[in-house]
Parts: structure tokens; C-alpha cells; sequence
């Protein structure tokens, strides 16, 4: 079924709270991010890490929508298989180009569900290895794109602090004059 048509024709059925995991290509993120706000209605979507870096989602936010994410910990990642038939003969069965993560929103009680969440990790994060973050600023480091400024600014400390290190190396270790 055609959810495009299906929201033009004002024909959504009722539901509770929306789960997906939309395609990511062409405008599919944007419409639905769109869509999700307009709604007022509690969504979990499954999408891309750098969704959150992107111009229709900060408008969101302006908007009033104010999302949280969950995220794997310890370096984990969600694979994708890719169906047989649609996989290239040379790639991986299981492909994840870039992190993804979960986008939350319950509008209208936001609050007690991040409050039962954090309980729920805190009390057994062996049994449930996620990160919750409030807001965008909470987000782990190493599972934000390469253009969030928090990774930038990481990057370049560690870029510095590897050039400090050569250049006391070379200090202490000075090169023989012939």
C-alpha cells in the first residue's frame, strides 16, 4: 500500500504509536519526519545517525517536536541483511554503511517514559546495552556522523595531541647530524 496516497486521500488508520524503519533514500526521512511531527502522535523511527545533522530535522524540532534517541553501546552496531536477489555479488550478506539508531517521540508523555527507560538500562545494562539520550547533545560521540561538531572537535583534539606527541618525540630522540 502506497502511504503516500493513503495520506493524501486523509485514509491513515488509527493507531497508537507508529514503528518503522522507512527507506532511506530520496525524500522517504524528510516526509516522514514531516509527517510524524504534524501528527502529534507518539513515533519510533529507525534511521540513519546523520537524520538528526539534517536542515528538515532541526526544523522539527523547532517546532516543537522535542525527540530522544536509543542508541547500542559498546560499539555495537544494527546489520541489515539484504535479501538474496537484491544483494550485488560482490557485498556483504549483512551491510551497514553508517550507525543507525532509534528517534522517539511521545508527546504527551515524554517524561515518564525517558524516566522508566533510563531505570531500565541502569538497573541491567548488560541486558539491555543501549545508550538513552535526551537530546542531541547526549548522543554518543562515536555513533554521530562525521559532520556533527562534537566528532569534528574530537577528531582535531586528537589529530593535535598526535602531533604533540611526534614533535616531543623528535625532540627527545634528535636525528644524528652527518
Amino acid at each position: 500500500e502506497d502511504f503516500y496516497k493513503v495520506q493524501m486521500e486523509n485514509k491513515i488508520p488509527e493507531y497508537d504509536v507508529l514503528v518503522t524503519n522507512p527507506p532511506y533514500s530520496m525524500d522517504h526521512v524528510e516526509k516522514l519526519i514531516s509527517f510524524c511531527t504534524k501528527s502529534k502522535k507518539p513515533w519510533i523511527l529507525l534511521l540513519p545517525n546523520y537524520v538528526y545533522m539534517k536542515d528538515f530535522f532541526h526544523n522539527a524540532i523547532v517546532c516543537g517536536c522535542h525527540p530522544f534517541f536509543i542508541s547500542p553501546t559498546k560499539g555495537r552496531r544494527y546489520m541489515y541483511t539484504t535479501p538474496k536477489g537484491r544483494r550485488q555479488a560482490k557485498s556483504a550478506k549483512y551491510t551497514s554503511p553508517f550507525p543507525s539508531f532509534w528517534y522517539c517521540s511521545f508527546p504527551s508523555y515524554q517524561s515518564a517514559i525517558l524516566q522508566q527507560l533510563h531505570q531500565i538500562v541502569k538497573s541491567s545494562p548488560e541486558k539491555y546495552p543501549y545508550h538513552i539520550a535526551n537530546k542531541i547533545d547526549d548522543i554518543p560521540v562515536e555513533v554521530a556522523p562525521d559532520s556533527d561538531p562534537r566528532k569534528k572537535k574530537l577528531r582535531n583534539a586528537q589529530k593535535r595531541s598526535k602531533h604533540k606527541k611526534r614533535q616531543q618525540e623528535k625532540r627527545s630522540h634528535p636525528r644524528p647530524e652527518l
